[in-house]
């Protein structure tokens, strides 16, 4: 079971995750364009995968559940504390530019696209999940960030409880697991649920976070260590399949579950057929870019989504609107993500491995695991 870091502690970059980020992105783009169903063969199992759009999120939520989790472990490791302060300047530098950028494109073009003042706002301060009405034809163009909003209120609760609960962290996160899972049942029953909401699914990162914290503990190191083997893997890839045509009791708990134990797996074995595909080129060039991508794609790809006149003409159906989304998403992470990502690490001057992706190799080898002690 590998510690989630790689041998140059200077970048810490996994090139699998990556993979893994390219792979979910593909699977948002696919869905929101709505082209998989034109695929030959293998056209309609895509369609089936991407049909709630919900796939490529859930595999965004277990990394940033793991990543993070883990970041802070390896922190604590080295410096015997976990740094709030430091932690927040880099996630600050990382994510708000690029949120920036395009919400004031959008606040550009709102004339054009019809973008109200409260999805403006409710997307810069992360509460857009909470108003509104999702992905509806009035409110599109900001519909997608309430996955956003969701990771940033997990950037919020995880630290805290990393650092003022460090010996009872793993139970802390459990019991909000069982929480957010019995609030998320009641909420069903009562037709009070929507989807969208993060009280109804943050048990995807946090159960995350639980197994980067066993992935960090001796004796269930080595318990995952002999359970995630790869016919383990091709069993949990199975049973997520199956679910998408049966929808069995606790779904999204199974599914939560399962991605994150998929991701360790391919972490542990960087040198299997898996873990090379993962780490080819074109899936960590598109896995680099997701967060650029996830943004713009919205402003882009809803030809097939909306009703009516579309509001960019040409320039929102294929094939400019794939080309328009790659440059909007390439000019976003070479020119303002990447410099800021650097600068945030710099001010937050630690030497916890970050993800400097300029510096880092094109395939890193991924150390074996250094679990540290039950806590």
């Amino acid at each position: 079971m590998p510690e989630m870091k790689v041998s140059n502690t200077l970048s810490g970059y996994m090139p699998i995750l990556d993979g893994w980020r390219g792979i979910a992105i593909v699977l948002v783009l696919l869905h929101h364009s709505r082209v998989s169903g034109s695929i030959p063969v293998i056209g309609p199992f895509l369609k089936q995968l991407t049909e709630t759009g919900s796939s490529g999120v859930w595999v965004f939520f277990a990394i940033s559940g793991l990543l993070i989790c883990d970041r802070m472990l390896q922190e604590e490791r080295r410096q015997g504390r976990i740094s709030l302060r430091n932690f927040y300047i880099r996630r600050v530098f990382r994510i708000l530019p690029a949120v920036l950028l395009y919400l004031l494109t959008l606040a550009v073009l709102s004339p054009f696209l019809g973008v109200s003042r409260l999805e403006l706002v409710s997307s810069l301060f992360f509460f857009r999940n909470y108003v509104l009405a999702g992905f509806t034809d009035a409110h599109w163009f900001t519909g997608h960030l309430w996955s956003l909003a969701v990771v940033e209120h997990f950037y919020l609760l995880l630290p805290g409880i990393m650092v003022f609960f460090p010996r009872r962290r793993a139970w802390v996160l459990g019991a909000l697991t069982c929480a957010v899972v019995a609030w998320r049942m009641a909420a069903h029953r009562f037709s009070l649920d929507r989807a969208y909401r993060t009280d109804l699914v943050l048990d995807a990162l946090l159960i995350a976070a639980l197994l980067a914290i066993a992935a960090n503990n001796d004796r269930c190191a080595a318990y995952l260590r002999r359970l995630l083997t790869p016919l383990f893997l091709v069993v949990l890839a199975a049973m997520y399949v199956a679910m998408l045509y049966i929808k069995v009791p606790f779904h999204l708990v199974l599914r939560s579950a399962i991605l994150p134990l998929m991701l360790l797996s391919t972490l542990q074995r960087p040198a299997s057929l898996v873990g090379q595909i993962l780490q080819s080129a074109p899936l960590r060039w598109s896995g680099r870019l997701s967060f650029s991508l996830y943004l713009w794609q919205q402003l882009f790809l809803c030809d097939t989504w909306r009703h009516g006149a579309l509001p960019l003409g040409v320039a929102q159906r294929w094939p400019l609107n794939f080309g328009g989304l790659f440059g909007c998403a390439c000019i976003s992470y070479y020119f303002l993500e990447r410099p800021m990502n650097r600068l945030g690490h710099r001010i937050a001057s630690s030497d916890v491995p970050g993800r400097v992706v300029d510096q880092a190799p094109a395939l890193e080898p991924i150390a074996s695991i250094q679990p540290e002690s039950a806590r």
